[in-house]
């Protein structure tokens, strides 16, 4: 934007003369902003961590930074959008009800601001979250939210603020992850036994299931997150019956295969973010 005196003719066929030499940038829908094909994640003391999908310890975790959002809130979801920021989902932590949707860096975890989320529209309090493409290779994405007590699938404009009620799913605890392709997949932790589901974004339907050699929550203190990258679907699970720390397993979809990929991480994982930006097909 802004204005500028209006040039001069012999500076007009410069400028004509020099962009033949320029070749016009292409458009990357915000993919080329920082961090947007990478994965993130965020634990309960609201540390943002990249994680790397092709190494199979802990050390695949690098931190990012502290995420300060304001004092009494604590993070329950997340996701990034091809604007390169990522997006939490925040819960008060005196009662545990929604506190609002806040954008933060991906380049410090700094909060930048909160958006127009209004939290409690057609019962949105608690909720897994996840941007997808609008269309197969689309330039544009939407954030889809799934309510953790009652299965039912909205679709926020973030902002205005507004919340669509699409469907209801066949359970409920689903965490969300998109794709470059358009698709909505779910790691749906109060099915029995959990499972990863293709989930219809317009209905709520599943689409494909596999079912996780995963047990069900045992434990009075349980977190978990889902990310997409290079056509595997990446799980972080954490029970403090039977681990100290979360641990992170991979489906492909392909093969049906569920891979133990990293056991202890020393993070308790609450939220992971990837954006439609991220390959949908393994590195070569």
């Amino acid at each position: 934007g802004g204005c500028a005196a209006a040039p001069e003719k012999d500076d007009i066929d410069a400028v004509v003369e020099d962009s033949f030499e320029m070749p016009l940038p292409e458009s990357h829908g915000g993919c080329e902003q920082a961090g947007t094909d990478v994965v993130f994640v965020l634990d309960t003391s609201a540390q943002l961590h990249r994680y790397d999908p092709a190494i199979v310890d802990a050390s695949a975790f690098s931190f990012v930074g502290q995420v300060d959002c304001g004092a009494g809130i604590t993070p329950n979801s997340m996701s990034v959008g091809r604007d390169g920021f990522a997006y939490v989902a925040f819960l008060n932590e005196n009662d545990g009800a929604c506190a609002g949707v806040y954008q933060v860096s991906l380049e410090d975890g700094s909060c930048q601001s909160t958006t127009a989320f209004q939290c409690g529209a057609h019962g949105f309090g608690q909720f897994g979250m996840g941007f997808v493409a609008d269309g197969p290779q689309a330039e544009t994405d939407s954030l889809y939210i799934g309510a953790i007590d009652s299965g039912a699938l909205g679709r926020v404009d973030l902002a205005a603020g507004t919340t669509d009620l699409m469907g209801t799913m066949a359970n409920s605890g689903a965490e969300f992850t998109g794709n470059a392709l358009g698709e909505l997949w779910a790691f749906v932790m109060y099915a029995e036994p959990p499972v990863i589901r293709q989930i219809d974004k317009h209905s709520g339907a599943t689409i494909a299931q596999y079912d996780l050699s995963l047990p069900a929550p045992q434990g009075d203190w349980y977190t978990w997150a889902f990310a997409h990258w290079g056509g595997y679907y990446h799980v972080f699970y954490y029970d403090n019956a039977i681990a100290s720390s979360s641990h992170v397993y991979r489906l492909d979809p392909a093969t049906g295969d569920f891979t133990h990929l990293i056991g202890e991480t020393g993070l308790e994982i609450v939220g992971a973010g990837v954006s439609t930006c991220a390959p949908v097909e393994p590195p070569k």
